[in-house]
């Protein structure tokens, strides 16, 4: 997990960030709530690992949220744990169309700002190699790159 990415998350108001590269996250975060949070979101695709801390980590009757594909990795998990810990696990798609015009309008009134999460501006011309390639080869260092004509 980069650096930079960590820093983004607490500039933009995490309260707590963890590695998990560096350190149990279900653990850690069963320290910080006692029983297990209400609900957990899953949007790295980093397979297996991902989905185990998602699940260990709620409460009973948390509510869990998987936002992005573990592309060319089948996920396994027991659905087991979902009955007997009375967990709801929601997949969602992450790019629905009645969106965009509610995001669109919270960006223009101010209530959104997403300026943290543009790492780089770029030509149109310029997206296959600096854009594409880029969150390809340095991954950690970039969130979203805005592309413009």
């Amino acid at each position: 997990m980069s650096e930079a990415r960590k820093q983004l998350a607490r500039d933009l108001g995490a309260d707590l960030v963890l590695d998990p590269t560096r350190e149990d996250v279900v653990s850690r975060i069963c320290e910080e709530v006692p029983g297990g949070v209400d609900a957990s979101y899953e949007a790295s695709g980093a397979g297996k690992s991902a989905i185990d801390a998602l699940l260990g980590s709620l409460r009973k009757g948390g509510h869990a949220v998987t936002v992005t594909v573990a592309a060319g990795r089948p996920t396994e998990f027991d659905p087991n744990q979902l009955m007997t810990t009375e967990i709801n696990y929601t997949g969602s798609f992450g790019y629905n169309g009645p969106d965009f015009p509610a995001v669109i309008a919270a960006i223009h009134d101010g209530r959104l700002n997403p300026d943290g999460l543009i790492s780089d501006r770029i030509a149109l011309e310029d997206a296959p190699e600096k854009g594409y390639a880029e969150l390809v080869d340095n991954a950690g260092g970039h969130v979203k790159i805005l592309v413009h004509p």
